[in-house]
């Protein structure tokens, strides 16, 4: 999962551009028909009888032997063409076949005497063994080619790990009330991306089990709760902190994800002792432009508010300061050069996090994040 977004967008029929797509053929030949098919033509003897008879031991005659090397021409010709057009190794690999039959009854024509045609046919009729043996070899890659595309365009299932929930528009909003901390995956069951990531997102699930939740949207049923967040891709990770999405642009390989939630269960705010001056810590503090300080009681809707701005502004030149007092709460913004801004719970500016991150950006003069 690297770089914003990179998932797919919408679903792609067929296969993609550029790759080759055997499976309308293979499903209707299918691989172990060609391969008998195939093995029948070039390997018509018993495999006792191959091991212990040539065809010259066998007592055929110059004529049964060309009948027999035409034979083999004209049908192997006959499944070569078949696969006309298309860009498979294995009726490449026939048709070279009945090419090579076809070169051998060439040269037995122009030969000039039984003899020397005998020896064409009974060498051209000895490679059969080498064919099947390449024959197998391809029919083998193409079963196992078949078996991966199979895989690929059955659908996403939801994962079978307790540890992760599986999430509905009607069971999403008290799923992130009950987990303060939650990372969700919004997929498509035909999404490729979201199939490779779903190992890696079941073992981060297990690894923060009773820390965070981990859990999974099909956006494709669940479509309201999609659209209430914006999904526009596949897949979406979203970390939720207390009810606030934050979107998760980085790999989607387990470690990656470990690491990132393992720094966001860290508080975006630091608790400090009170304090009348702010102005010593932004002078120092070197490259801060301000320091967003809270107050109030510990059990306040005011530390909640305050929290999810810091987590909000996560990462930005914003130091956020809480200190836990039993007096009426308070936020104040501390801009160097400039004056205190405050944003009181009593007077209603800071009731819940949208009015108050509205107001900070605000008054911090910060027009884009």
């Amino acid at each position: 999962m690297a770089g914003k977004n990179s998932g797919s967008k919408k679903r792609q029929g067929g296969a993609a551009k550029g790759q080759p797509n055997w499976t309308p053929y293979v499903a209707a030949i299918g691989v172990a028909v060609l391969a008998l098919a195939v093995y029948s033509l070039i390997n018509p003897m018993p495999a006792e009888d191959r091991q212990q008879r040539s065809p010259k031991a066998s007592g055929q005659s110059v004529p049964q032997l060309e009948a027999q090397m035409r034979q083999l021409a004209t049908s192997l010709g006959a499944v070569g063409k078949q696969g006309a057009g298309t860009e498979s190794k294995v009726f490449k690999q026939i048709q070279a076949m009945a090419d090579a039959a076809q070169d051998t009854l060439t040269r037995s024509e122009a030969a000039g005497s039984d003899e020397e045609r005998r020896a064409i046919l009974e060498a051209g009729l000895a490679a059969k063994s080498e064919w099947l043996s390449l024959m197998t070899q391809q029919t083998d890659r193409l079963h196992a080619e078949e078996e991966v595309e199979q895989k690929e365009r059955d659908p996403l299932k939801p994962s079978a790990s307790s540890d992760v929930t599986s999430l509905t528009d009607s069971s999403f909003a008290g799923y992130i009330q009950k987990n303060p901390y939650a990372m969700v995956e919004f997929y498509a069951p035909w999404c490729g991306h979201c199939k490779k990531l779903a190992p890696d997102y079941a073992k981060c699930a297990a690894e923060f089990k009773g820390r965070a939740g981990f859990a999974v949207v099909d956006a494709t049923v669940e479509t309201q709760v999609a659209r209430i967040f914006g999904v526009g891709g596949y897949p979406t990770l979203k970390w939720f902190v207390r009810g606030r999405p934050v979107d998760y642009n980085g790999p989607r390989l387990a470690e990656k994800i470990s690491s990132w939630v393992e720094e966001r269960l860290k508080p975006a705010y630091s608790e400090v002792e009170a304090s009348d001056d702010w102005s010593e810590a932004l002078e120092v503090a070197g490259g801060l432009t301000a320091i967003c300080a809270g107050s109030g009681p510990q059990s306040s809707e005011l530390l909640k508010t305050f929290e999810a701005a810091a987590e909000h502004l996560r990462g930005k030149k914003l130091l956020f300061l809480w200190t836990a007092s039993e007096a009426e709460g308070a936020i104040v913004l501390h801009k160097l050069g400039s004056e205190p801004e405050s944003c009181v719970a009593a007077a209603g500016a800071c009731k819940t996090a949208e009015d108050y991150i509205a107001w900070l950006i605000k008054a911090w003069g910060i027009t884009q994040l």
